[in-house]
Parts: C-alpha cells; sequence; structure tokens
C-alpha cells in the first residue's frame, strides 16, 4: 500500500461522529481501529472496481491524520464512492462502521490506470488529412483523462481533424471525421437492403457526409427523407 502526505482535503473530506473522536476525549480502555486497516479497505475497494485493469492500477490513499481515533469496528468496514465521486483519478471513499459504535470518514485517494492514447505528433490543423507520420501512440494515465480517446492509430489514419489540434494533444472521436465523399446537394445512390433483398434507387444528400457515416437524404421518385450509411463506393446503404 502506497500513501503520501497529509493532505489539507482530507480535512474538508473528514467526517466523524460522536463515536470518532481525537485523542483528547478517547478513553483510554477503548479499543482503537487501525488507519492502516481503513486505508488498506480503500485501496482494495478501489483496485476492485478497475474492469480488466486491476493488475495495472495503482491507488494512493492519502495519508489519515495521526490523531484520529477510530473506535475499533466489530463488523465488516462498508466502502462505498462517495456520491459524485469516480472510480479513477482524484476520488473520495467513504468508509462506514455499523458496529459496536457508528462512525463515518470520507478518505481521498488517487487512482492512476495506464491507458495507450493516441495524440499529435506536431500542430495539426483543422481540414487536415491525417497520415501515420501525422501521430503517435503514448501511454498515459488514464484516470486523468475526463473524456474519450482512441487507442488505436488506424482509426485516426485518413480522418480529417475537425479543429486545430496542439502537439500531444490525445486525440478523441469527435475530433476528426471522414474524407467528405458526399456533399450536400449531391444525386446519391440510394440502396435499400433487406431480407436478401436490394433496392437501388436515385436521391438528393442533405448534408456532408464520408465512410461509416449516416446522412439524411431525400429520394427523387417518393420525395420521403431517409437516413442510411456512406459505404466505400459513396452510395448510401439503408437497412429494413
Amino acid at each position: 500500500m502506497h500513501s503520501r502526505p497529509f493532505s489539507p482535503y482530507l480535512l474538508l473530506a473528514l467526517f466523524l461522529t460522536s463515536q470518532c473522536v481525537l485523542p483528547s476525549f478517547a478513553e483510554s480502555t477503548q479499543e482503537i481501529q487501525s488507519l492502516d486497516s481503513v486505508a488498506a479497505s480503500v485501496q482494495h475497494f478501489l483496485l476492485g472496481l478497475q474492469e480488466g485493469g486491476a493488475g495495472q492500477a495503482s491507488v494512493v490513499v492519502d495519508t489519515l491524520d495521526s490523531r484520529l481515533r477510530l473506535s475499533a469496528c466489530t463488523a465488516p468496514l462498508e466502502v462505498s464512492l462517495a456520491p459524485g465521486s469516480r472510480s479513477s483519478g482524484r476520488t473520495l471513499v467513504a468508509v462506514h462502521c455499523t458496529a459496536p459504535h457508528a462512525w463515518s470518514l470520507y478518505v481521498p485517494a488517487k487512482v492512476s490506470v495506464p491507458v495507450f492514447v493516441v495524440i499529435a505528433a506536431h500542430p495539426l490543423f483543422r481540414d487536415q488529412v491525417i497520415r501515420a507520420a501525422d501521430i503517435s501512440v503514448e501511454k498515459r494515465d488514464g484516470g486523468d483523462i475526463s473524456g474519450s480517446y482512441v487507442s488505436d492509430p488506424n482509426q485516426m489514419i485518413g480522418k480529417i481533424a475537425t479543429r486545430v489540434l496542439s502537439a500531444g494533444m490525445i486525440l478523441t472521436p469527435d475530433a476528426v471525421q471522414s474524407v467528405r465523399l458526399i456533399h450536400r446537394g449531391d444525386r446519391v445512390s440510394l440502396v435499400a437492403e433487406g431480407s436478401g433483398l436490394s433496392v437501388r434507387s436515385v436521391g438528393i444528400a442533405l448534408a456532408d457526409a464520408g465512410v461509416g457515416e449516416h446522412v439524411s437524404v431525400r429520394n427523387e421518385s417518393s420525395q420521403r427523407v431517409v437516413e442510411g450509411t456512406v459505404n466505400q463506393d459513396g452510395a448510401v446503404v439503408i437497412h429494413w
């Protein structure tokens, strides 16, 4: 178990009931809960929340105030995430004792989970087509990443940057888009597939779109607006 110096954050997070007091109020005969056991429970709980990454994840529990005196808990400690807290990064864990004397406290901790992410190897401009030399893969702390990210560089190659990306920036799915095979106003092939049948017609694209993206199309014959997915040939496929 790893620990680090006591943080003022812990003072703000700590809540004690009347059975959890400082030394000057503790009875000399009262059995005291080991603070190491509390920290160990927090660490074990947080590691258990890491899906598939418990072997690589690490937990640093903030050092508890050595002046703290918690009456020894005969029941198993109840451990849970504090409301609004997450299972990785900086987090807050609630620890409860129910017997023989009830007490509660909140323990701050940091969960680090290494992940591989695709980043910009150098500044990228908006509408720039991304090549293999424009990106690289780095190991980052997943606990420090608040949004989504991409791990496979092949998913980024050939895509177009939707905004300016600085060097070292993590590429997210919404930071890129597919090359525009269809533009608003284009006449496109509509392919309706289902039950082993395939019906073709012609429509007018109502927006720009690339391979694998959804786009709305107005059927020239029926004037109905339908939505389909752009395939490699630039046709819009509708499944029914």
